[in-house]
């Protein structure tokens, strides 16, 4: 087993120290509609981050979700913020560094850190933090982007005023359901295979709503774990020249839980099936002509995030040991970018 696998089969257990963790932390203010919020990070972390800014969209704040990197060309956009939610699992990526250096000078008036070092520079320079108590990773992010998810449900939670049993209920139940899919059989490798056929495979994952998360970091995770050529798609985004690439040797993965626009997939494999594509989906439901599904149970806030992220990293694992590759192994990157 690898120590990519190693940290999938952990998750679990970073869940249950999140939720026990939880009652330590000191109550946040609640919004009170119309303050600027920037909900910012790179890659993952940011990822993480965009159901959290749909809901307080939602709420009536003036919420923004975009990269540090933007961030520090755009400096003028988070000066004039009420709160920014900073969401990095080191704690000392970049940009974000680069970004507190910046804030020293003119920044949001409250910084929240979501960390998963309490001594990084993020946690000792942030208003509030909220630690992931993930655990150590080996390598591409797992168990992390899992806490994280969790970790950002809670706080959104917290600052719109809605009620933390449910969204509690529905951690706890992600952790005993990814407990009972590590032990049971996946049909990850067919789909590898299956991907793998034509040569070069190359993926597409097509998500809408809270989903375009899972899509976002599905396709970072396929790139970084498997060594495969993978793009996320959020909403119709796909139909809009994409479609293109549509045929013998592409994967189209689409996810199908709450709010994920299932009519709109529907046409869209309709439309897939006839060119050759391996079609795909994960989620509770599956789609009319479509050959691989990896089911997952109807859940609420944030298990319908959490869930579909097991099969995709199955998936990554089972690509990578279909190409040739070990699952996880950073070839040139590294866990944490610290080069701008």
């Amino acid at each position: 087993m690898t120590p990519f696998e190693r940290d999938i089969t952990d998750q679990p257990a970073a869940l249950e120290r999140l939720l026990a963790a939880e009652r330590a932390h000191p109550p946040l203010p609640l919004l009170h509609g119309g303050e600027k919020i920037v909900v910012t990070g790179m890659g993952s972390s940011l990822y993480a981050g965009y159901p959290t800014w749909r809901r307080l969209l939602a709420a009536g704040a003036d919420a923004w979700w975009i990269s540090a990197s933007e961030l520090l060309d755009n400096p003028t956009l988070a000066q004039r913020a009420h709160l920014a939610i900073v969401t990095s699992q080191s704690g000392r990526s970049g940009e974000v560094l680069a970004l507190l250096d910046q804030w020293d000078k003119a920044g949001p008036r409250h910084v929240i850190g979501v960390t998963d070092d309490p001594d990084s520079p993020l946690a000792r320079r942030s208003h509030l933090v909220r630690p992931l108590h993930s655990g150590p990773e080996a390598t591409v992010s797992t168990k992390s982007y899992l806490n994280t998810l969790a970790a950002h449900a809670l706080l959104a939670g917290e600052l719109t005023g809605d009620p933390l049993g449910p969204v509690i209920s529905e951690i706890r139940l992600a952790a005993a359901e990814l407990a009972r899919a590590l032990r049971a059989r996946h049909p990850s490798a067919v789909i590898a295979a299956a991907a793998t056929g034509a040569g070069s495979p190359r993926l597409a994952l097509l998500g809408g709503g809270d989903q375009a998360a899972t899509a976002l970091t599905g396709a970072l995770i396929l790139k970084e774990a498997a060594k495969v050529p993978a793009e996320a798609f959020v909403g119709g985004a796909f139909r809009h020249g994409p479609i293109e690439l549509a045929g013998p040797g592409l994967t189209a993965v689409m996810l199908t839980g709450p709010g994920s626009g299932r009519d709109s997939l529907a046409h869209l494999a309709a439309d897939l099936a006839p060119t050759g594509t391996t079609l795909v989906t994960i989620g509770p439901h599956t789609l009319p002509g479509v050959f691989h599904h990896i089911p997952t149970p109807q859940a609420g806030r944030p298990a319908d995030l959490i869930l579909p992220m097991l099969a995709i990293q199955r998936l990554a694992v089972a690509l990578a040991r279909a190409t040739g590759v070990e699952p996880g192994h950073f070839h040139i990157g590294q866990k944490v970018t610290q080069t701008l």
